[in-house]
């Protein structure tokens, strides 16, 4: 039952069976939560409506923001799943950020060598050529 789960009551007063009016993710990445199987992926809904995300940096998703979906007993994820636009991870944008100049140093280093075998042919000795 949803409305254990969530500490909420519900009924069809207060469920949207559609997607419209759903907001799309602009600035945010779209992700799926299952607060029961990750301890850090913990959310609390609060009477309002709104989900509360503590461990990724304290987000609250207000209406049309998210979308709850009950699993089934089968599943091995939890019993409900939360969807929705939360914060891409700053330490995950951080840790590719130097990726493209250490790529450009090293297009910078190849093409140095293969100029400077290019401008100094007896360089090239049976040592150095490809076979």
């Amino acid at each position: 039952n949803l409305s254990a789960v969530l500490g909420l009551p519900l009924s069809d007063n207060n469920i949207e069976y559609s997607v419209e009016g759903h907001k799309e993710c602009s600035t945010r990445h779209q992700q799926q939560v299952f607060p029961d199987l990750n301890c850090q992926q913990q959310v609390a809904f609060l009477p309002n409506g709104d989900a509360h995300f503590p461990d990724m940096k304290n987000t609250t998703l207000h209406y049309n923001q998210f979308c709850i979906g009950a699993l089934s007993e089968k599943a091995d994820k939890g019993r409900f799943m939360v969807q929705g636009c939360v914060p891409q991870s700053s330490q995950t944008s951080r840790k590719f950020q130097f990726y493209p100049y250490i790529l450009l140093a090293s297009v910078g280093c190849l093409a140095t060598t293969v100029l400077v075998y290019l401008l100094f042919p007896p360089l090239m000795n049976h040592y150095s050529k490809i076979m």
